[in-house]
């Protein structure tokens, strides 16, 4: 491979990169970062515990809660105690929340298939498939 990133891992990150910032510039036009706009397309049309955020995105509680928190005070969001588990907050979207959902979800779509853009449908595929297989990998050496 002739590239600037001499392994997987640095290739990896950096088109994790890559999406994260395209993400932000369609986020911006909603007045969300990025990683707000995660969250908003990760709870879509249900109330999800913030743990289970944090899990979802690959972060940390402590930074979901903050994001939850400024989603809160901006007006995308609600946070209500879980009623199955005291210690947590679930994350519930406001009507605000819900009508840029398809706005953000189409933005996130428009990215993939640009990133996929000289890619072919079963390319596309192989490299989902194996980029599963890698992850699955990675989690199982977490475990241990």
């Amino acid at each position: 491979m002739d590239h600037a990133y001499p392994d997987l891992g640095q290739l990896v990150n950096h088109v994790a990169r890559l999406f994260r910032q395209a993400m932000g510039r369609e986020a911006a036009a909603f007045g969300l970062t990025a990683l707000q706009a995660a969250v908003v397309l990760s709870v879509a049309d249900s109330s999800v515990p913030v743990g289970t955020i944090a899990e979802r995105l690959g972060t940390d509680r402590a930074t979901m809660t903050g994001v939850a928190e400024r989603l809160v005070r901006d007006g995308w969001a609600h946070l209500r105690p879980n009623p199955a588990d005291g210690r947590s907050r679930l994350l519930e979207l406001t009507p605000r929340a819900a009508s840029a959902l398809p706005g953000l979800a189409s933005a996130a779509t428009t990215i993939s298939a640009s990133a996929a853009g000289t890619l072919t449908n079963e390319e596309i595929a192989q490299l989902v498939s194996l980029l599963d297989v890698t992850a699955r990998a990675l989690e199982a050496v977490g475990d241990r």
